[in-house]
């Protein structure tokens, strides 16, 4: 699929309620890598080897009857999205840190808020540009959010120098 800025800017991420819950890790793999594909090469989509890794490695528990619950299935997307930024050990470690914060759903919904916003302010500028120069917004953060908005924020410009690198040239992007 030949994914544009336009495409990534329009980006929505599922929000916790859109989440399936009690699925087979094949399920988990359709899901995330159809609802994600704009934001992923093909080697970074996810694979039933990989949460089968994640669970081996103790950085999500393992599914019940097979089945992985909601709270894995937004776990296991946090870390396919931050792993492209920081390390899994550090994703699970400010997992955790924000889950003292708050329930896994305003956890993974503020995650979903905090990568749209990051995605369309990073890509936003470019994607509406009339001149041959880009200014880009200023960040706000908040301080309780600082450390989600750091690596959203991140994600979203490793993305963008992607894309310019893959056209081979800021001026070849469409």
């Amino acid at each position: 699929m030949n994914k544009t800025l336009e495409d990534i800017y329009q980006f929505s991420c599922p929000r916790w309620q859109d989440l399936p819950d009690g699925v087979f890790s094949s399920e988990i793999v359709e899901f995330f890598n159809h609802h994600f594909r704009m934001l992923l090469n093909d080697n970074e989509r996810l694979t039933q080897d990989m949460i089968r890794n994640y669970v081996k490695w103790k950085m999500i528990e393992s599914p019940k009857g097979r089945k992985y619950s909601r709270e894995q299935i937004g776990f296991i997307i946090v870390i396919c999205i931050f792993k492209q930024v920081i390390s899994i050990r550090e994703i699970v470690e400010g997992a955790r840190l924000q889950n003292k914060l708050m329930d896994y759903s305003g956890a993974y919904d503020l995650f979903a808020e905090q990568l749209e916003q990051s995605i369309q302010s990073v890509f936003g500028p470019v994607v509406k540009k009339a001149q041959k120069e880009i200014i880009f917004d200023r960040f706000v953060v908040q301080d309780e959010t600082i450390g989600l908005s750091t690596m959203t924020i991140a994600f979203a410009y490793r993305l963008l120098s992607e894309q310019i690198i893959k056209q081979k040239g800021f001026s070849n992007i469409k």
